[in-house]
C-alpha cells in the first residue's frame, strides 16, 4: 500500500469516526457561515448561537454581521457565506433581474420599517417632496422600503433626496440633527427620543403602505443547499428552537442579551423584543413562507419597475422550498 493510499485511508476513517460521534456538520469543509443585517430582527440568528442551538443538531455555524445589504447579498451569490437573512423585495429583484438562483427557506412577514420625521413641519408623505431621507444605499434595503410606502402616498422615490447611511447610522444621525427624515425601524424612535430629545413623528408605516407584503427570509443558493441539504436542515433545526425559545416569556431576558448592539439598554432591548414578539414577528411553528404574500411582492415589484422590463419574475414554487422547514421540525420534534 503507497503512502499517499494509506494517508487517503487514514483521512476517511477520521472523517467516518467525526461523523458517527455526531460532530458539526460543515459545507465544502468549512463552517457554514450565516450572514445577518446590524437590525432586530436578525435576534433569531444571534440566539441560536449564543444558546447552543446550532451545536445542539450538529452543525458549526458562525454569525456574521454585514453593515449593508449589497455586500452581504454579494457575499451570498458568491458563496463566501452559506446563509443570507435578506429583504424579501431585494432578493425578488435579484433572482429575477441576476438570474442567481437563490431559494428562500424560512420568512418574516410583518415589516416594521417607518419614516419618522424629528420635523413637526414634515409630517405627512406630501410633506416629504423635495426633502432628505435617510436610507442605508440607494437601491439598499431601507431605500426600497422607502419606495413602496412613497409609492402608497401616490408619489414616486425620485420625489424625494436619498441620503445613504450605512447600518444603522440613520438613527445617530437624526439624533446629531443632521438629518430630519429617515427610514427607521421601531426600536430605532425609542433611541432618537431618548439621545435625541425630539419626539420623532410617524409620517407612514410599511404595514400601513403594504399589508399584504413580506419583509425578510432566510435565502440560501440553491446548489450548495442540493449539495448538502442535511448541514442546511439541522442550521434550521437551531433557528426553529431560537424562535421557540425566544417566544417564552421567561427567556426574554437572555435573548434580548443577545440583541445586536442598536444603542438600546437591556430593559429597552427586552421591551422592544417583547412587542415584537407580540406581532408575531418570528413565526412560530411555520415557515412564514405564505404564497400570497410572496406573489404580492413579486408582482408588486415588477409594477414598481424593481424587475427590469424584459426579465422574468421569480415564480412563487421556483423561489421557496418548504421541504427543509418541515424536514428540520420534524428533526427537531421530541
Amino acid at each position: 500500500m503507497s503512502k499517499r493510499f494509506r494517508s487517503v485511508v487514514v483521512c476517511l476513517a477520521l472523517a467516518g469516526v467525526l461523523a458517527l460521534a455526531g460532530g458539526p456538520a460543515r459545507a465544502d469543509g468549512k463552517k457554514l457561515v450565516f450572514g445577518l443585517p446590524p437590525i432586530f430582527a436578525s435576534t433569531m440568528a444571534a440566539v441560536a448561537d449564543r444558546e447552543g442551538f446550532f451545536r445542539k443538531h450538529g452543525v458549526e455555524v458562525e454569525v456574521k454581521f454585514f453593515d449593508a445589504s449589497a455586500p452581504r447579498s454579494a457575499a451570498l451569490a458568491s458563496g463566501d457565506i452559506d446563509f443570507n437573512l435578506a429583504s424579501t423585495p431585494i432578493t425578488i429583484r435579484q433572482v429575477s433581474n441576476a438570474d442567481v438562483d437563490l431559494v428562500a427557506l424560512y420568512g418574516m412577514p410583518y415589516g416594521d420599517f417607518l419614516i419618522g420625521s424629528t420635523d413637526p413641519a414634515l409630517a405627512t408623505c406630501a410633506d416629504l417632496k423635495g426633502q432628505q431621507v435617510g436610507v442605508d444605499a440607494v437601491g439598499g434595503t431601507r431605500s426600497v422600503a422607502l419606495q413602496d410606502m412613497l409609492a402608497a402616498c401616490g408619489m414616486r422615490i425620485d420625489e424625494v433626496e436619498q441620503v445613504a447611511l450605512t447600518g444603522n447610522a440613520n438613527a445617530q444621525a437624526m439624533i446629531a440633527g443632521r438629518i430630519r427624515v429617515a427610514v427607521l425601524h421601531t426600536e430605532e424612535v425609542g433611541v432618537i427620543e431618548a439621545k435625541g430629545g425630539k419626539p420623532v413623528r410617524v409620517v407612514t408605516t410599511f404595514s400601513k403602505a403594504k399589508p399584504d407584503s413580506h419583509y425578510l427570509v432566510v435565502v440560501v443558493r440553491r446548489d450548495r443547499l442540493e449539495a448538502n441539504r442535511d448541514a442546511y436542515t439541522r442550521v434550521m433545526a437551531g433557528l426553529i428552537d431560537a424562535v421557540r425559545f425566544m417566544s417564552d416569556p421567561a427567556n426574554a431576558d437572555r435573548a434580548a442579551g443577545a440583541v445586536y448592539p442598536i444603542g438600546l439598554t437591556g430593559a429597552e432591548a427586552k421591551a422592544a423584543l417583547l412587542g415584537y414578539l407580540g406581532i408575531g414577528f418570528w413565526p412560530v411553528g411555520d415557515d412564514g413562507l405564505e404564497r400570497g404574500r410572496l406573489e404580492a411582492v413579486i408582482a408588486d415589484q415588477a409594477k414598481l419597475g424593481g424587475i427590469k422590463p424584459g426579465k422574468e419574475p421569480i415564480s412563487y414554487d421556483r423561489f421557496v422550498d418548504r421541504s427543509v422547514y418541515k424536514a428540520a421540525a420534524a428533526m427537531r420534534a421530541p
